[in-house]
């Protein structure tokens, strides 16, 4: 064992994953995570088009990869088997987050202030613009004190004089026709 560490570099990632699940000393995984992270981060990227978004996929994945060793039956390399793991968390995820498509309020005020967007997002941004001016004043007002103004829940059901039960299903309701007329424009 005392060569293994001296060689650690020499050794295959089967090699070190087998020392890990015989000792459970961080410092195998470690190994691991080092020779791979550059990679899987790479592919984060690719996939997300967002490093930040990468950053925190990269490390999820090797969270998830952690939990799963004992998984890892040897049918493929592990640098294989831990490459098919992070593409199919980041798809995953991506197809998760599709189907609830956000717009960050605080891109709008770059678009207002005339710095360069991308044309999609500009498109969206105005197609939700025109969405919010068909909803009622009432609604318009509640989605602006909760996601303008960062109103809590508590907060709003007080001034509303009502449950907060009653604010998030409100809240929920506007959101789904806003959805659903962002959707039928988009079509």
């Amino acid at each position: 064992m005392k060569l293994a560490v001296l060689n650690q570099n020499r050794l295959a990632d089967e090699e070190i994953l087998h020392l890990y699940l015989q000792t459970r000393s961080d410092k195998w995984f470690t190994v691991l995570y080092e020779r791979h992270v550059r990679k899987i981060r790479r592919l984060c990227i690719s996939v997300t088009k967002d490093p930040l978004l990468a950053e925190d996929y990269t490390q999820d994945i090797f969270i998830r990869t952690f939990s799963k060793l004992e998984q890892f039956e040897g049918r493929a390399s592990f640098s294989s088997w831990l490459y098919s793991l992070a593409y199919h968390y980041c798809l995953g995820v991506l197809r998760k987050h599709a189907r609830l498509p956000m717009v960050a309020l605080e891109d709008h005020h770059n678009l207002l202030a005339g710095e360069p967007e991308d044309d999609n997002f500009a498109q969206r941004w105005h197609r939700v613009a025109r969405v919010m001016a068909t909803l009622s004043a009432d609604d318009q007002q509640l989605l602006q004190l909760k996601y303008e103004e960062s109103l809590g829940i508590q907060e709003i059901a007080s001034r509303y004089e009502t449950s907060e039960g009653s604010i998030k299903m409100r809240l929920k309701r506007a959101r789904g026709r806003i959805m659903m007329s962002c959707n039928k424009m988009a079509a």
